[in-house]
């Protein structure tokens, strides 16, 4: 039974999460991979869980990435799902991924650079979901500097503010 480290202090109250963990770590190493996600209120040992439960699939050989949420103003939108996929391709050869998977790769290289190897996959379609995710970069910009939150609050702020007509 491993754990985070030899000297760490034994996770305590937590044994029916991490008998779950090790359930789906054993599935994921049978193929049948999946999503955890784990929440709750600061300082219940969520990170000492998930670190414990790491532990355990890279002691099986597991490939393991995670992303942090965290309030901060600031924070880029879906920065843990940049911080999953930064780790995976760091972890993985180039030349591991099958032909599907590089076009894929291709579409993230724009906000995961460490994909770059991948963009003469489809050149074509890349182009496209780069104008796509550059005019939501830049739809994001607006939004934070009117203090929006999407497009209806957007809209609303425009009539309101004489910018559109009805």
């Amino acid at each position: 039974m491993g754990g985070v480290s030899a000297g760490a202090a034994q996770l305590v109250g937590r044994e029916r999460e991490l008998a779950t963990l090790r359930g789906l770590i054993a599935s994921a190493a049978g193929g049948n991979g999946c999503v955890v996600m784990v929440f709750g209120e600061p300082g219940i040992a969520k990170t000492r869980l998930v670190g414990e439960a790491a532990a355990l699939a890279r002691a099986e050989g597991a490939t393991v990435c995670f992303g942090t949420c965290y309030e901060r103003e600031g924070r880029p939108p879906y920065a843990p799902w940049y911080e999953v996929l930064t780790q995976y391709a760091r972890a993985l050869e180039p030349g591991s991924f099958p032909q599907g998977v590089r076009g894929s790769a291709a579409i993230v290289a724009p906000v995961v650079p460490e994909f770059d190897w991948a963009v003469e996959a489809e050149p074509e379609r890349l182009r496209l979901v780069i104008s796509v995710h550059t005019v939501e970069r830049h739809l994001a910009t607006i939004y934070r500097k009117i203090g929006v939150r999407n497009r209806t609050d957007a809209t609303a702020f425009a009539y309101k503010s004489g910018l559109a007509n009805t």
